[in-house]
């Protein structure tokens, strides 16, 4: 959910105030995380050209772990079942305050526009992480080849930290030798993503168009994967798309 207000200072400036919340409630039962965040905003049009947008603030997120306590009060939950008792389940609450925020630069040339882009907020962890902090820097642009082709291009590189903690549990359970079955899969603190692609669009008309596309995406983990023997943190993967887009014309509701 998403609601702002902005102003117009001058015809090449204007200011805004945005709030912003998320809610991501995993199939985990007491897996969760909902972020509230509020940003001023800065925009101005340097040039016909040349424009930015810059804005930063407050970012307040309420965190959920899922976790068990063991009946037996004196026994760890990994070994509760061994010794008669019952899992309780429990869950953890933690609240992580910190700071979102974003910037743009675009330039528009005679026959092309390219961008820079930076982006610090929450996400949900793309399946590695129940929740992630994530900052996020992409360049791109795009290109008409003729009257009916356009091609486009794009760089960039992410780095996401561990939003939610492994519980008390779970740590116990990574340190000891003995009860590494247990551990989580990945238990690293942080990963880095880098991918660059390329593509063409082509249009059939005003509302139906073609693309392609090609992407290279590399995800490294940070050592913490590997912290009780080596092994491969490091994964590599291309992608190519070909679809449609439709895009039909505005249905007037009034």
């Amino acid at each position: 959910f998403q609601a702002g207000y902005n102003r117009l200072l001058t015809p090449q400036t204007q200011i805004a105030l945005v709030y912003g919340y998320q809610g991501f409630d995993f199939s985990v039962q007491g897996t969760a995380f909902h972020t509230h965040v509020i940003q001023g905003l800065y925009g101005h049009r340097i040039t016909g050209r040349l424009d930015f947008l810059v804005g930063a603030g407050p970012q307040m997120t309420f965190v959920n772990t899922q976790t068990a306590a063991c009946s037996l009060s004196i026994v760890a939950p990994y070994y509760c079942q061994s010794f008669g008792g019952t899992l309780i389940p429990t869950t953890e609450k933690n609240t992580n305050i910190g700071v979102s925020a974003q910037a743009r630069v675009r330039y528009k040339f005679q026959k092309a526009s390219v961008y820079l882009d930076f982006k610090r907020y929450d996400t949900n962890g793309s399946g590695f992480f129940a929740g992630a902090q994530s900052d996020i820097v992409s360049l791109g642009g795009d290109r008409p080849l003729s009257r009916v082709w356009d091609s486009f291009i794009n760089v960039g590189y992410s780095h996401s930290t561990r939003l939610q903690p492994l519980s008390t549990v779970q740590l116990i359970q990574c340190g000891n030798p003995l009860t590494q079955a247990a551990c989580p899969a990945n238990n690293a603190d942080s990963y880095n993503y880098g991918f660059a692609g390329a593509g063409v669009h082509r249009s059939f008309g005003r509302e139906l168009h073609a693309y392609f596309s090609y992407q290279f995406n590399r995800i490294s983990f940070a050592s913490s994967f590997c912290a009780t023997a080596p092994c491969n943190r490091i994964s590599n993967q291309s992608t190519a798309t070909l679809g449609l887009d439709w895009t039909p014309r505005p249905i007037r509701i009034d």
